[in-house]
C-alpha cells in the first residue's frame, strides 16, 4: 500500500473511533443524566457535609492521640523499657488513624475536584504526608524492636527513646501536612 492510502486508512479509523465515543460506546455519550440537577447538586453538597464531618471526628481523634503520646514523651530521667515500647505501640496506633484520616482527605479532594474545585497542592500535601508517616514508624519500629532486645543497655534505650522523638518530630510535620490539606479542601 502506498503512503497515501494508509492515511486514508488512519484517517477512517479515527473517524470510527470518534463515533463510537460520541454515541457512548467507551463511555463519551453526552446523553443527558436521568436526575435533575438539583438532585445531583443535593447528592454532592450531603456526600461533602457527611466527608467534611467525619473527617473533623477523625481529626479530634487522632489530635487527642497525638496529645497522648506528646504526654507520655515527657520523661524526666531514663525511660525504662516498658515506657518505650509502650510510646512505640501508641506511634503505631497514631499512625493507624493518619491513614485513616489520609484516605478520607484524599476522597474529599477527588470529589471537590470533580465539582469543579480547584485542588492544587492537596497531592504534594498528600505524598510529604506519605513519607513523614513512613518516616515516624519506622524511627517507631526500630525502637521498639531495639528495646526490645534482650541485651539493651542504657545507651540503647535511651538511643530508642531519640529515635521516637523523631518520630514525633515526623508526626508533628504530618499533622502540619493534613491542615495544609483540610484547609485547602476549606473544611472548617
Amino acid at each position: 500500500m502506498s503512503k497515501k492510502t494508509w492515511v486514508w486508512v488512519v484517517v477512517v479509523i479515527i473517524i470510527i473511533l470518534l463515533g463510537l465515543w460520541y454515541f457512548g460506546v467507551f463511555g463519551g455519550s453526552t446523553a443527558a443524566p436521568t436526575q435533575s440537577a438539583a438532585v445531583n447538586m443535593a447528592a454532592t453538597t450531603s456526600t461533602t457535609a457527611a466527608q467534611n464531618s467525619a473527617i473533623k471526628t477523625d481529626l479530634a481523634a487522632l489530635d487527642a492521640q497525638i496529645g497522648a503520646v506528646n504526654s507520655s514523651m515527657a520523661i524526666s530521667g531514663t525511660p525504662t523499657k516498658a515506657q518505650i515500647s509502650a510510646i512505640a505501640a501508641s506511634f503505631k496506633a497514631e499512625a493507624t488513624s493518619f491513614a485513616k484520616v489520609s484516605t478520607e482527605l484524599r476522597s474529599a479532594a477527588t470529589n471537590a475536584q470533580t465539582s469543579g474545585a480547584s485542588v492544587a497542592g492537596i497531592a504534594a500535601a498528600l505524598s510529604d504526608l506519605n513519607g513523614q508517616l513512613s518516616n515516624m514508624t519506622s524511627q517507631a519500629g526500630t525502637a521498639s524492636k531495639n528495646v526490645m532486645a534482650t541485651s539493651s543497655t542504657a545507651t540503647t534505650i535511651a538511643a530508642s527513646f531519640k529515635q521516637l522523638q523523631a518520630a514525633q518530630s515526623y508526626a508533628t510535620a504530618a499533622r502540619a501536612d493534613l491542615q495544609s490539606i483540610v484547609q485547602t479542601l476549606g473544611i472548617k
